[in-house]
């Protein structure tokens, strides 16, 4: 083998496995340039999650470290494989009992195995949106801030409240009770009297 030959075979082996950092991005086309040892690749396609239920669309950034692998050893034909943290875009946590997904703008989600805590805290609003039904499944739910409710609310084991200053109940409309009574301080509003005009008392309301 002349010294042309041996010199290109070293070539195509030093490129075969490559770690580089993301040059440019083209998400239209869903492909990235990788920039390595000086050089920059062609544009190449990047490591999607797809499964037979799903799929994911994850854009990616420049900066981003990355392991390249180029099986003839041309990087025209090089396969991103994975992806690495680095100093300047490392790990947003370290624990090693936490799944964590965090957002740019501040939004996680995260589950820690050793509480057994789901927590997802975002930055903005949430939407859940489902044409049928959303059940939540749990002895106890607590709402910290204001809450309503555009459709019907249907309560099925009794309803208690307090707190708030002033007027702690308002309601703008008609209050139908069937089957039952209204009591405040002990006096029924069916089955209370009132003294009559002339002595006595009044019977109860009709």
């Amino acid at each position: 083998m002349n010294a042309w030959g041996l010199s290109e075979v070293e070539r195509r082996l030093a490129n075969m496995v490559k770690i580089g950092v993301i040059s440019a991005v083209d998400h239209a086309a869903k492909k990235i340039r990788v920039e390595a040892g000086g050089m920059n690749s062609a544009w190449l396609p990047w490591p999607v999650e797809m499964g037979r239920n799903f799929r994911r669309w994850r854009p990616l950034r420049e900066g981003q470290q990355v392991v390249m692998v180029a099986p003839s050893g041309e990087l025209a034909q090089a396969t991103i494989i994975c992806m690495l943290y680095s100093s300047s875009l490392d790990a947003p946590s370290t624990n090693p009992d936490l799944d964590l997904i965090e957002f740019e703008d501040g939004t996680r989600l995260q589950y820690d195995s050793s509480s057994h805590h789901l927590t997802a805290e975002c930055v903005g609003n949430v939407t859940v949106k489902t044409p049928t039904l959303v059940t939540i499944d749990s002895p106890q739910t607590t709402v910290t801030g204001k809450l309503t409710v555009q459709g019907l609310l249907t309560y099925q084991a009794g309803m208690a409240g307090s707190g708030g200053t002033g007027t702690t109940a308002s309601i703008q409309g008609n209050v139908k009770i069937t089957g039952g009574d209204l009591t405040a301080d002990g006096i029924s509003v069916k089955k209370h009297t009132h003294p009559g005009d002339s002595g006595g008392t009044t019977g109860p309301a009709q």
